[in-house]
């Protein structure tokens, strides 16, 4: 959401990106169709609240909180269909996304703090920053 918020639109793929590649180094890899999905949805989700984020408030950060975690939910949630965990029926897909409800959740939570806690802290260094930084001389 910084990317969105901060970024030009042309780069806001990048930090997304070298975030996803650096956590997916860590941990290993999976199925190739699965983190693509995860890939795209990382990028989606970016993408998709940067209008929402054209001007940074309390209410826009916690809608792009929402709005992220919801479009990483339903593109990211295919993943375990192309894995072929669920069976490739209206019931399967139904009972794939109906099983990741608590991952949305878990997810919008963790986007509401992270926001906070990020932004917030963008916003008290900007206000140091504006109170402390030395005045040009008249």
């Amino acid at each position: 959401m910084l990317a969105a918020a901060y970024l030009p639109r042309h780069l806001l793929p990048l930090p997304v990106l070298v975030s996803v590649a650096t956590v997916d180094a860590i941990i290993g890899s999976y199925s190739i169709a699965a983190m693509a999905l995860v890939y795209v949805a990382h990028i989606a989700g970016s993408a998709g609240v940067a209008p929402v984020l054209k001007r940074v408030g309390i209410l826009s950060v916690g809608t792009a909180a929402v709005i992220s975690a919801v479009i990483f939910y339903l593109i990211s949630n295919a993943a375990p269909m192309t894995s072929g965990y669920y069976p490739n029926t209206a019931a399967g897909w139904l009972t794939c996304y109906v099983a990741g409800i608590p991952f949305l959740l878990r997810g919008i939570a963790a986007n509401l703090i992270f926001a906070g806690v990020a932004f917030g802290a963008i916003r008290g260094l900007w206000l140091l920053y504006q109170r402390w930084a030395p005045l040009p001389s008249q």
